[in-house]
C-alpha cells in the first residue's frame, strides 16, 4: 500500500462502529454494494452532461455511505471529487470519477474476501 494512502476497509473500525456484530456488518456492506454502483453510475451520466449539482450530490452522498462502512479510500476519493466541483474543475472531476470506480472495484474485491 502506497505511504499516506487511506486504507481500502478498516475492519476493526467497522466492527467497533456495529458494536461487534459480524451479521449487521455483512448486511450493511451488502447494502452499501448495492448502492454504491448505482451512484456511480449516476456520477458517470451526469459528467456526461456536466451537471456539477448532480456530480457533488452523489459525491458527497458516496463519501458518506464510504465512511460508514470504514472504507477510506473510497471516502477520500469522492471527498476529493466534491472538491473539484467546487472549483469548477471538469477534467480534474472526470480523472477522479475513474479513480473512483478503480477504488470501488478494489473495495469490492477486497470485501468479497474480507467479510
Amino acid at each position: 500500500m502506497e505511504k499516506n494512502k487511506p486504507a481500502i476497509f478498516d475492519k476493526a473500525e467497522m466492527l467497533t462502529r456495529v458494536d461487534d456484530d459480524q451479521d449487521l456488518l455483512v448486511e450493511i456492506v451488502e447494502i452499501f454494494l448495492e448502492d454504491a454502483p448505482i451512484r456511480i453510475d449516476k456520477l458517470k451520466q451526469a459528467m456526461g452532461v456536466k451537471d456539477l449539482d448532480l456530480i457533488e450530490d452523489q459525491a458527497h452522498a458516496l463519501k458518506g455511505a464510504s465512511a460508514n462502512i470504514s472504507a477510506h479510500a473510497l471516502q477520500q476519493c469522492a471527498m476529493a471529487v466534491e472538491q473539484a466541483v467546487k472549483q469548477n474543475d471538469t477534467h480534474k472531476i472526470s480523472e477522479l470519477i475513474a479513480v473512483l470506480e478503480d477504488e470501488y472495484t478494489a473495495l469490492k474485491a477486497h470485501l468479497s474476501e474480507h467479510i
